[in-house]
């Protein structure tokens, strides 16, 4: 089943920016029908689902095409245990802010 980029970003609540960008760096691909318009397939799809929720978690665009683009686990495995580490760092930041802020 197709679906058309308007019925693509109303169900995954991203905007056509988004998905062009996304498929400008190479993460997504789409086909055009006659009258131009862009048409997601069903494994397409299935790797928005998956760009969203690595956005949610937010993972950086090149960390995704990192992940998409490796066949080796290992190259999986260190994006996300770099962005373990990343989230971590964040954290201690924010909590000497709030302490600083509670002083």
């Amino acid at each position: 089943m197709l679906m058309k980029i308007g019925d693509v970003t109303n169900k995954f609540g991203i905007s056509h920016r988004s998905l062009h960008y996304w498929e400008s760096v190479g993460i997504l691909e789409s086909s055009r029908e006659e009258n131009d318009y862009r048409y997601y397939d069903e494994e397409n799809m299935q790797k928005i689902k998956q760009i969203v929720l690595l956005r949610k978690l937010q993972l950086s665009i090149p960390s995704i095409q990192g992940i998409f683009t490796s066949s080796e686990l290992s190259k999986i495995i260190t994006v996300f245990a770099d962005h373990l580490d990343e989230s971590k760092k964040e954290k201690e930041q924010l909590n000497a802010l709030g302490i600083v802020l509670q002083q």
